[in-house]
């Protein structure tokens, strides 16, 4: 039987959520998300569980998106701001000197 890809356990009141792809440092893919938003979905429903941890195994939290086994032809999501929006930041370069 193989590891889960994400491991859960309970201490307490406190839920740790371990990320489990060390060889890949943890990164992202569709499976990796998908457990994690079940996990942290059931944390919220537990009136049992005041804390949730998110942490990764081996050397690194997480890496990230894993590119590859991202789809081809699947763009990687942006963030929704706009010029109007609060949460969208245009980037300014310092004068050149």
């Amino acid at each position: 039987m193989s590891e889960p890809i994400l491991k859960i356990a309970d201490e307490g009141r406190v839920r740790i959520l371990t990320l489990n792809r060390p060889v890949q440092l943890n990164a992202m893919n569709d499976a990796l998300y998908d457990a994690c938003a079940v996990a942290l979905m059931d944390a919220a429903d537990d009136a049992k569980v005041a804390v949730v941890i998110l942490t990764g195994e081996g050397r690194a939290f997480c890496a990230g998106q894993d590119l590859a086994e991202m789809p081809t032809g699947r763009s990687i999501p942006r963030a929704s701001g706009t010029a109007s929006s609060p949460s969208w930041r245009p980037w300014k370069a310092s004068p050149s000197r």
